[in-house]
């Protein structure tokens, strides 16, 4: 049995909760390659047992998490474009390019470095085995136009509320709005996030495995990751999504000004509107 294995079991016997983890038949799969998979299937997870928080540790977390909300650091911005009806792929993070060591950094201790591929982001972090680090699984199940994204998103957090009520304490949900996103929620082990970026949005999936060293014990650590790294890491989502928003609306004033400024300066003498708005934009496109 692999050290990973071992862990989960062990948190299992120490949790003690019931086990439930929501899955998509895409999970495995790189965003890029499947940006429109719409089904979410359960599957049991021994590891999600340990994750189980009640809803007012969970509260206090958030509480802590959004007060420094405004200052949390960015290196890349999310802002997902419309391409038609369906997502530009080129716009969809994969698990390598979602969160950076930069912006990591601040939210989990100890974090040395961040490495990976496909849907996985192995993360180095002091204190951790090499052969069991840390790491997150990413996905995003849904992309495409707002109302239809919104509505998957709306039917299958109507069959996690259901299985929320069968177990008692494992879910978290944090509401419509809340930490700068339009809607999230989590089972303790795996994240959802609804985002929207102008018409165009996606369901944010993010399953975070290990996490055993962020306190003395391993059922203290999986507690701490669900009351203190997730709420953070959904503020930095929403802090992501502010930046693509100021980056995309900078982007279309730099072009509006281009724009009058090449109209302006075709007829100077006979538009002198169009000359005044010919001075040098201070912004640039993305």
């Amino acid at each position: 049995m692999s050290t990973r294995a071992k862990i989960a079991v062990a948190g299992l016997v120490v949790a003690a909760l019931p086990v439930v983890v929501a899955t998509t038949g895409s999970a495995e799969t790189s965003p890029a390659s499947s940006p429109t998979a719409a089904t979410s299937t359960s599957a049991a997870t021994p590891s999600s047992a340990t994750t189980g928080a009640s809803p007012s540790a969970s509260s206090s977390g958030s509480a802590s998490s959004s007060a420094a909300a405004g200052s949390t650091h960015v290196d890349k911005p999310l802002q997902l474009r419309l391409d038609g009806k369906t997502v530009d792929l080129s716009s969809v993070p994969d698990a390598t390019s979602l969160f950076t060591r930069g912006e990591l950094a601040p939210i989990i201790p100890h974090l040395d470095g961040v490495s990976g591929s496909d849907d996985t982001l192995e993360l180095n972090i002091a204190g951790e085995p090499s052969d069991d680090r840390s790491h997150f699984v990413v996905a995003l199940p849904h992309t495409g136009e707002w109302k239809d994204v919104e509505a998957a998103w709306k039917r299958d957090k109507a069959l996690h509320e259901k299985r929320a009520q069968a177990n008692r304490g494992l879910y978290t949900f944090y509401g419509e709005g809340a930490h700068g996103v339009s809607d999230s929620f989590t089972d303790g082990t795996t994240t959802y996030a609804l985002v929207r970026t102008g018409d165009a949005a996606a369901v944010v999936r993010f399953s975070g495995i290990g996490f055993s060293t962020l306190a003395d014990s391993h059922a203290d650590s999986r507690r701490a990751y669900t009351t203190k790294t997730v709420p953070a890491l959904l503020d930095l989502l929403g802090a992501k999504l502010r930046t693509g928003e100021s980056t995309k609306d900078a982007g279309a004033s730099s072009s509006a000004t281009s724009s009058a400024t090449s109209r302006g300066s075709a007829s100077p003498p006979t538009s002198p509107a169009g000359s005044q708005s010919a001075a040098p934009s201070s912004t640039s496109a993305s």
